[in-house]
């Protein structure tokens, strides 16, 4: 039991690169990970990865899709699939 619950502690920290009560725009591709039945997330170029959370995201699930996003920072919450930071998205811009 020790053991499980060191893991999902160390899995848990994630360092945040958007400032609490900050929004910021991203750019990145859209990227699929089959970890807890399918995790999507949102990959930039230097690598970092952002869970995407919000209304009527269904259209973006597509894989190497371009995007920039304008989002938020969620504190206090957590995912299953723990890829990323999770942000709230305020607005989606298909990049071609």
């Amino acid at each position: 039991m020790t053991f499980a619950l060191l893991s999902l502690s160390c899995c848990n920290l994630q360092s945040r690169s958007i400032p609490s009560g900050n929004d910021a725009t991203i750019r990145g591709v859209m990227k699929f990970i089959s970890v807890e039945g399918g995790c999507w997330y949102l990959e930039t170029k230097d690598g970092k990865r952002y869970e995407l959370v919000g209304e009527d995201l269904q259209h973006i699930l597509v894989s190497d899709l371009n995007l920039e996003v304008r989002v938020r920072p969620l504190s206090g919450v957590s995912s299953i699939c723990q890829v990323g930071e999770i942000v709230e998205v305020l607005s989606i811009h298909r990049i071609e």
